[in-house]
């Protein structure tokens, strides 16, 4: 079994590694190397990723960007799965217009796999807006509109919650599947 490593830049370029043994001594060696890019004419923000998720299947990335949106890599290749990719469009089109009309969602903060269903990530905005999008039927399963400025999120061990913190000092506890009724707490 193969240790691997992938490593964001600061040029925006993803690169991975192997760890191989030789002559008796460990070394890193880069076996692939990629570069988001965006469709023709886009500003660069489309394509500067600003989160990644490895996924647990091993075989894919999930990359936020600055332009909101989340691109889908498969590795060990990479290779983008333009058919997989999630656009700012596909989630403001599912977010209630009350929430939309008070903000934009800026840069994508935070991704994360839900722990008990692999085909469930939620995305996390740096204007406070999580939404739980299921990758396999392509659409939002659940939105959780925080007005604050997210700071990080991740589930809890059972996938019953999303837990977010915010950059006044104040984290959330959401439950997921039920009502958007958020728990708050300083």
């Amino acid at each position: 079994h193969q240790v691997e490593l992938v490593t964001l830049l600061d040029d925006n370029s993803l690169h991975m590694w192997t760890l191989r043994g030789h002559k008796g001594i460990s070394e890193l060696l880069e076996i692939g190397r990629f570069m988001l890019t965006g469709p023709p004419g886009a500003p660069p923000s489309v394509t500067s990723v600003t989160a990644v998720l490895a996924h647990s299947s091993g075989e894919l990335l999930l990359l936020g960007t600055e332009g909101g949106h989340v691109f889908v890599v498969e590795v060990p290749g990479f290779r983008e799965l333009e058919e997989r990719n999630i656009s700012l469009d596909q989630i403001t089109n599912s977010v209630p217009d009350d929430y939309l009309g008070r903000r934009n969602l800026e840069h994508v903060e935070a991704l994360e796999e839900n722990p008990i269903n692999p085909s469930q990530v939620v995305i996390g905005y740096g204007r406070g807006l999580m939404v739980i999008w299921d990758l396999e039927k392509k659409n939002a399963v659940q939105h959780l509109p925080a007005t604050q400025q997210l700071e990080s999120m991740w589930w809890t061990e059972d996938g019953s919650h999303i837990l977010s913190s915010h950059s006044d000092g104040s984290y959330c506890r959401w439950r997921v599947g039920g009502p958007e009724e958020e728990e708050e707490e300083k």
